[in-house]
């Protein structure tokens, strides 16, 4: 294009440098990293009531027998043990300590494992609700206790952008 080209367009033919203009203040980046409350909230409020439940559930067939004989059956010492396991990591999980996830996990994993076990021992219909309360378990519980490991920020990202 020549000179008279470009005076025929209207507007304006000033040309300014790129970062010769005003310099803009530096902004602090806001902080977008931080640790989701209801992921924790949520995954151990499940487990601690679930676990509480299936404590005294656990206990409750401990009442009507003087002896505590039942004490001594290890479906009941099995659920009584599950459900301190599932209290323990959900305290841990609501104060925010995602990897106790994996233990919540590998306890329904133990627990499904014995419960198929009972399976092949010809109990009945007792042992169909027994794998049916452990894969019950599995999927409620094992859940819970994955939401933190999934959802929850990895280590050292907290405060990032």
């Amino acid at each position: 294009m020549d000179e008279k080209t470009l005076e025929a367009i209207p507007g304006d033919r000033e040309f300014v440098a790129i970062g010769a203009g005003e310099k803009q203040e530096e902004q602090a980046h806001p902080l977008i990293m931080e640790e989701p409350f209801w992921i924790y909230a949520g995954s151990g409020g499940i487990l601690v009531l679930g676990g509480l439940l299936k404590f005294l559930f656990a206990l409750n067939f401990l009442v009507d027998i003087p002896n505590l004989t039942e004490v001594q059956e290890y479906s009941t010492l099995k659920n009584m043990l599950l459900g301190f396991v599932f209290v323990v990591c959900g305290i841990f999980i609501l104060k925010q300590k995602r990897d106790v996830g994996w233990i919540v996990v590998g306890a329904v994993s133990i627990n499904l494992v014995i419960a198929s076990n009972i399976l092949d021992n010809d109990l009945g219909f007792s042992a169909i609700w027994k794998v049916g309360s452990a894969l019950f378990d599995f999927i409620i519980f094992g859940l819970a206790g994955l939401i933190p490991i999934v959802f929850g920020l990895k280590r050292g990202m907290k405060g990032k952008y």
